[in-house]
Order: structure tokens, then C-alpha cells, then sequence
């Protein structure tokens, strides 16, 4: 996977060993989608490293395909866009404090469902009970 950057005499402050990935081999890498690998960088989350022209062919580095995996095992976790922006831009952030947020957030949300599974439990008993009382003839 990836090829190599190449060698020439431009001024540019690339390692020339370094290896390059297409969106695609991110993505096998990665087991993200190209949708979602635009999304972030049309947000600015996860800019490419270089685009060629003539077609903005998107390249990334080592350093995005690790940024990239911080990305997903944050979004795994339930962090939203704004908290691993916070996370992995901000450097005077206090990242307990980001991260305990959202596990509050997502107790907060997970008693909501559970009410919710409770309520939808008892409207299909009322239903059994309903059904059987009245059987279809």
C-alpha cells in the first residue's frame, strides 16, 4: 500500500521516503468510507496532505492516517466532531474534563432510551393484553 513520495528538486519540506495513501488505500486501511473521509475534510477535520491536479487527487500521510485513527476510535467511543476537534487541536484543553463531558452525556442519553424501552415495553404489553382479551374470530 502507498507509494513513495517522490524524489526531485523542489523546496518543499516533505521527507522524501516518506509514504503516500490515496483515499482509497486509506480507506481499505482504515475500513472508513470515502463519504465520511471527505466529510472530514470538507469540515476541516482530516485535510489531505497534498492534492494533484489536475483532479484534487487527495494524498495522505503517515501523520493523517494516524490522525485518522484517533478520529475513529474517538467516534467509536461517542465523541461528537466538536469534542475530537477539541481533543486533537486544542493544545491547552483539559482532556479529562472533554472526555468525562461526553460520558455524561452519553449516561444522559442512555437513560433517555432506556425510559424509552421501558414505555415501548409497556405499550406492546397493553397490546398482548388487549390482543388476547379480544381474539380475532
Amino acid at each position: 500500500f502507498g507509494r513513495r513520495a517522490q524524489m526531485d528538486n523542489s523546496t518543499d519540506n516533505r521527507n522524501h521516503d516518506e509514504t503516500l495513501y490515496s483515499v482509497g488505500e486509506i480507506c481499505r486501511i482504515t475500513g472508513i468510507t470515502r463519504k465520511t473521509l471527505f466529510y472530514y475534510d470538507r469540515i476541516g477535520l482530516l485535510v489531505p496532505y497534498e492534492r494533484t491536479e489536475p483532479q484534487q487527487f487527495k494524498l495522505y500521510d503517515r501523520e493523517r492516517l494516524e490522525r485518522l485513527n484517533c478520529i475513529i476510535e474517538y467516534r467509536r467511543a461517542g465523541l461528537r466532531i466538536a469534542e475530537i476537534r477539541a481533543l486533537l487541536d486544542d493544545c491547552y484543553v483539559n482532556r479529562l474534563e472533554v472526555m468525562n463531558g461526553a460520558l455524561e452525556r452519553l449516561l444522559r442519553e442512555k437513560n433517555g432510551v432506556d425510559r424509552q424501552i421501558r414505555n415501548l415495553k409497556e405499550l406492546i404489553d397493553t397490546e398482548e393484553n388487549f390482543a388476547n382479551k379480544n381474539p380475532e374470530k
